[in-house]
């Protein structure tokens, strides 16, 4: 699976490796510091500039998220790569399957803690004693898996890039027909979910969208269109979206602090969109090939499945709590263990799969 999972053999960008990584880190870090904020600060007496620091972490990470969309429609809307439901369907298989196994097991998780956060392998168990998993119990987290329901926050994505999937051969041919129309498509987007909202709220005037709505469309979208330019994006322009991007968030995060209040920025934030996109640029000029890292990217989606209940065991379990020592330490500490931890548990997965891939290739060749 090209967006996450492995590298597509005839097209390996190489920056792609570098740039989901990144990604990948960035939305760890962000549910560190966020998590931090729900497990300890109501529960001590903490400066409030600490929980500030933690919800501006948070808050402006928002932008790695779009990342993974802009890399799924930087490889998929090139004129290079097939993008059929024929060419893309293992692919889409491979989420849903992924969607239900892990959905299944965050679900049932719900139904027996009560909520996201787990105290002691004590309490679990105690748990697990009293609402033991039952056939009922499973058949109804499965159909809460089917309608998005009582879910972990992070599956949300799962169910936003298989539809994403599902609407790429869809765009396809009308990009590939032309190079420009990538960015007709991109304007008329554009116009539909933002251009017209504004004026329907600032002068009243309702302007039905033909188009559907949603921020992950047009960063894939986004993502179509660096495929077509990409080539031309110089190191001085690579080195100048990367000054931008983090001029701007340090001006967001100055701010906050300024201020001594939150700033709300979510993913939708055109501030966020810039964000993704200046980082995009700063990112396609690196084509330094590592292997490591395609190791290491192959194993992203797992990472993404896998972090949070790993924050928990950090938090709740082991009662490490980064608030009580300096944050610019703890944080990337706290991020550092629960990315490897989550890696090698990724490693192994990832091994078994292709164990079993191997299995059933040789089966399949000998009859």
């Amino acid at each position: 699976m090209t967006t996450f999972l492995e590298s597509n053999k005839k097209l390996d960008y190489t920056f792609i490796h570098y740039l989901r990584i990144f990604a990948c880190l960035l939305i760890v870090i962000k549910h560190v510091a966020g998590s931090a904020v729900d497990y300890f600060f109501n529960a001590a007496s903490y400066e409030n500039s600490i929980r500030i620091a933690l919800l501006t972490i948070n808050n402006v990470l928002w932008f790695a998220v779009n990342l993974f969309f802009m890399i799924t429609g930087f490889i998929y809307l090139s004129d290079e790569k097939e993008c059929t439901y024929k060419s893309i369907g293992k692919n889409i298989i491979r989420l849903f399957l992924y969607l239900l196994i892990f959905g299944l097991i965050f679900t049932l998780l719900l139904q027996i803690i009560g909520g996201r956060r787990l105290f002691s392998l004590n309490d679990f168990f105690n748990l697990l004693g009293t609402r033991p998993i039952t056939t009922d119990l499973v058949l109804k987290s499965f159909r809460d898996v089917l309608a998005g329901r009582n879910q972990w926050g992070h599956m949300w994505f799962m169910y936003e890039i298989i539809k994403i999937y599902l609407i790429l051969p869809i765009i396809k041919p009308f990009v590939k027909e032309n190079d420009k129309n990538i960015f007709i498509l991109l304007g008329i987007i554009i116009l539909c979910n933002y251009i017209f909202p504004i004026i329907s709220k600032s002068y009243g005037i309702t302007i039905y969208n033909f188009f559907p709505a949603g921020i992950y469309l047009i960063m894939t979208v986004i993502g179509g269109a660096f495929a077509k330019i990409y080539k031309k994006i110089k190191n001085l322009y690579s080195y100048i979206g990367a000054a931008i991007a983090i001029a701007l968030m340090a001006y967001y995060c100055y701010g906050n602090i300024a201020q001594g209040r939150i700033r709300i920025i979510g993913v939708t934030n055109f501030i966020t969109i810039a964000i993704a996109t200046l980082t995009f640029t700063a990112f396609v000029n690196l084509n330094k090939e590592l292997r490591f890292l395609k190791l290491i990217s192959k194993c992203t989606l797992l990472i993404y499945l896998l972090h949070p209940m790993a924050i928990h065991i950090f938090y709740g379990i082991l009662k490490l709590n980064l608030l009580k020592y300096n944050l610019m330490l703890s944080v990337p500490f706290a991020t550092l263990c629960i990315f490897v931890s989550t890696l090698i548990i990724a490693l192994i997965i990832e091994f078994i799969l292709g164990k079993i891939h191997s299995v059933f290739i040789r089966r399949n060749q000998g009859e």
